[in-house]
């Protein structure tokens, strides 16, 4: 980073959001700068098949952050570099930064299939959970997040490339709690996506293990009991693969 100086302004981030854009979609670029009390403008220059375009960034106060509003008219790889002057009448140039337009639109992820391990758990059982997902580009994050009856908790799933699904644990409880589940899908467009809300009740007695999976919103694949079956082996086998 290129500074004019004590205390002169400098160019700490330059992000935006969506972060893959398609055509004739509003990109909004936020660029943070320290010191802004010193910055006279800020410039956002986009550079594609030799020619430049540019916007003026407007300052929030609020947020402290500078940002500015620019649509894409033609699909392509685009050069984004942020133009500083300050006070004195100093230029700083950020660094370039690489932005893809694409004429397809970024989907949100989908999710394909969600299976327990059971639903009907006896006291203090722990549930295993896997959720298969997919989108366009990449996977950010998904979330497993439940209510106890207190409060609502959150589990990061992690990824198994075996199974290619996404994993977590829910621990036990006592006999006759409910719990309320839901997943949050994030992508690395920014996209979220949130599932149907489904429930485990811890029991005791013969009621308890019964179910072993649920299906979700028509629309979602929705696994089938042969399709189930085949699965739990291949995870049965990949657990026992890795205690040995």
């Amino acid at each position: 980073t290129v500074e004019f100086g004590d205390q002169s302004p400098t160019i700490e981030s330059v992000t935006w959001s969506p972060k893959h854009p398609t055509v004739g979609e509003v990109v909004v670029f936020y660029v943070d700068v320290s010191n802004a009390n010193r910055v006279a403008s800020v410039v956002i220059l986009v550079y594609h098949n030799g020619q430049t375009s540019s916007v003026y960034a407007v300052y929030d106060s609020v947020a402290d952050i500078y940002s500015a509003s620019y649509t894409f008219t033609t699909p392509g790889d685009y050069i984004i570099k942020v133009k500083v002057i300050d006070n004195a009448g100093h230029v700083l140039y950020s660094k370039s930064h690489s932005l893809t337009v694409s004429g397809v639109v970024d989907n949100p992820p989908v999710i394909e299939e969600v299976l327990f391990s059971t639903l009907t758990p006896k006291p203090n059982e722990s549930v295993d959970v896997w959720v298969r997902v997919h989108d366009d580009y990449e996977i950010s994050s998904v979330t497993l997040n439940y209510y106890d009856g207190s409060r609502w908790r959150s589990i990061r799933m992690e990824y198994d490339s075996v199974l290619d699904m996404y994993l977590a644990t829910i621990p036990g409880y006592s006999n006759g709690t409910r719990l309320l589940i839901y997943f949050t899908i994030v992508d690395s467009g920014d996209n979220v996506v949130r599932s149907d809300t489904y429930i485990i009740n811890f029991l005791s007695g013969e009621a308890s293990g019964q179910v072993i999976s649920q299906g979700i919103n028509t629309g979602y694949i929705v696994a089938t009991g042969v399709s189930i079956t085949a699965l739990l082996a291949v995870i049965a086998a990949v657990i026992y693969l890795r205690k040995r």
